[in-house]
């Protein structure tokens, strides 16, 4: 196994010539010498595989404990020359999958590395199932959005085989993961979502099981690329409610303090938000502001001209008494000023 990990060729040759080596033994992982040759990135490991692929009793498609492959492992690691060997030459099972239902398509959009020459060999057999799925029902497409590789998701969408809109056990559709991608990019982190989006098929009020659109999602996440790449579809529904009857509006409160409130004036500027509209609790986007203290963001929805100040919730309680309770004096001071004002 140390021989074939390190593709010291001579070394596999001379242990085989002797007719005294197990040549699928397996470690305490279930690996077998072929598992540690696709897995290596030496000079040399080549040599190794193609060596063992030379012998009839290798088992090409051995399974280790986690139910994983050779194909699948050098898939993983993006070595594509061993996967040619192994299919070629080893005509090992291209859509085999792991104990957590991944084929090795899977293992190609979630390795470290985006290569486009790995998912080519696959694709090249026309065998590769690209809309595979795995035990939570997530396909290749899905991990390529979350992982943000592009040159895989545009590879994937240019089979012309690839559902875009499939849903996982969550409910959540390649759309979804194009926007955590974004959410958790410090810079940029849009391309996955455009990538989708410049099919025109990708669903953009598609809702997960709680009822959450992708809006909704780049509305938390403050995303001003991901917010403005949907709206530029011209399909989004603005005023879809989740299971607690929050819209895009109210998630637009939660975007993380250091994005500022850009995303929300993205919403406002749309005109087809109402900023008056109540969740299940009967509580406004102005509510939940001022329970949070963000002032800025009290004075975004104020500026509108069209925020109600004293709209009271199941509780009875106004956004004022949510500032009071809290203590942010800031935004009490301005609720109490407008509603002197209006009254």
């Amino acid at each position: 196994m140390y021989a074939a990990k390190n593709g010291n060729v001579a070394i596999v040759k001379a242990l085989l010539a002797t007719c005294q080596v197990d040549i699928n033994k397996r470690d305490s992982d279930g690996w077998t010498p072929l598992h540690h040759a696709a897995n290596s990135d030496i000079d040399g490991v080549n040599g190794v595989i193609d060596t063992l692929l030379g012998i009839r009793q290798v088992e090409v498609d051995a399974k280790d404990n986690q139910l994983r492959t050779p194909l699948s492992v050098a898939a993983g690691q993006g070595n594509w020359a061993c996967m040619q060997m192994l299919m070629n030459l080893g005509q090992a099972e291209i859509n085999t999958q792991d104990k957590g239902g991944r084929t090795p398509l899977h293992w190609v959009a979630w390795a470290l590395l985006p290569n486009v020459e790995t998912l080519e060999v696959l694709l090249a057999t026309g065998r590769a199932d690209v809309d595979a799925k795995d035990k939570t029902h997530r396909t290749p497409l899905s991990y390529a959005a979350e992982c943000g590789k592009i040159s895989i998701m545009k590879a994937l969408l240019d089979t012309g085989r690839a559902e875009i809109n499939t849903q996982d056990e969550r409910g959540w559709a390649p759309l979804h993961y194009a926007i955590r991608h974004a959410a958790e990019a410090l810079e940029g982190g849009a391309g996955p979502l455009e990538a989708l989006l410049a099919t025109g098929r990708a669903d953009v009020n598609i809702k997960d099981k709680a009822h959450r659109t992708p809006m909704s999602y780049a509305a938390e996440a403050g995303h001003v690329g991901a917010l403005k790449a949907l709206l530029a579809t011209e399909r989004v529904d603005m005023r879809t409610q989740d299971k607690r009857g929050w819209m895009p509006l109210h998630y637009a409160l939660k975007a993380p303090v250091w994005r500022g409130v850009e995303g929300l004036r993205v919403l406002l500027a749309t005109g087809q938000v109402d900023v008056n509209a109540k969740t299940e609790e009967h509580r406004t986007a102005l509510s939940y502001a001022a329970e949070m203290g963000r002032i800025d963001v009290v004075k975004t929805l104020l500026v509108t001209g069209w925020v109600v100040i004293d709209v009271a919730d199941k509780a009875g309680r106004i956004p004022l008494a949510y500032a009071l309770s809290r203590g942010h004096g800031e935004v009490v001071e301005l609720l109490r000023r407008k509603y002197n004002q209006a009254t």
